[in-house]
């Protein structure tokens, strides 16, 4: 899609962190990886009988908005962790926070075309409660999967664009 379409995106699902800070920088690069045409991602396949039971039921689709949001903040930590273990804390923290913030959920949901008017906070509530869905369909280790196949590429991004401000910021404090 062309850079409007990221732009677009971004003006109805801005990024939750101040303008011109680390997470700034690398959400705003985030989301136009997202916009170009190479970049895939997909939702979990869910079973028909799962849907409507979510659908049916909305004390199940908070539990499921609850248990998705666990499961995949579990496994995006362990994706960031993993790809960077020389990292630090802080870097964990701030890649982690930004792949699994509500704005981020509601630009791949936007991206998806899955979401259209919705607020970012409906949008990113669908989401979790699709990863709980599918958590309670496949287990832990289906949304670690899932989330590998899915978040792994987005992780290594946000990392290299993380270290390159990292590395300008070193070369602008030394000069």
């Amino acid at each position: 899609m062309s850079k409007s379409s990221a732009e677009s995106a971004l003006g109805r699902h801005p990024p939750p962190f101040r303008p011109g800070s680390d997470q700034y920088c690398i959400f705003i690069e985030l989301v136009k990886l997202l916009y170009h045409a190479s970049f895939r991602f997909g939702i979990p396949w869910i079973s028909e009988q799962a849907w409507d039971t979510a659908c049916n039921n909305i004390d199940e689709t908070e539990r499921l908005e609850f248990l998705g949001d666990g499961a995949i903040g579990d496994a995006v930590g362990d994706i960031v962790v993993k790809l960077h273990p020389e990292g630090t804390p802080h870097g964990y923290t701030q890649i982690k926070q930004l792949l699994t913030c509500n704005a981020f959920f509601a630009q791949l949901m936007y991206k998806l075309g899955i979401a259209k008017d919705e607020t970012t906070k409906e949008v990113a509530d669908a989401f979790e409660a699709i990863i709980g869905l599918f958590k309670k369909e496949r287990g832990s280790q289906g949304v670690e999967d899932w989330a590998w196949e899915n978040f792994g590429p987005l992780a290594e991004a946000a990392w290299e664009i993380y270290d390159e401000i990292k590395y300008v910021v070193a070369l602008c404090l030394e000069a």
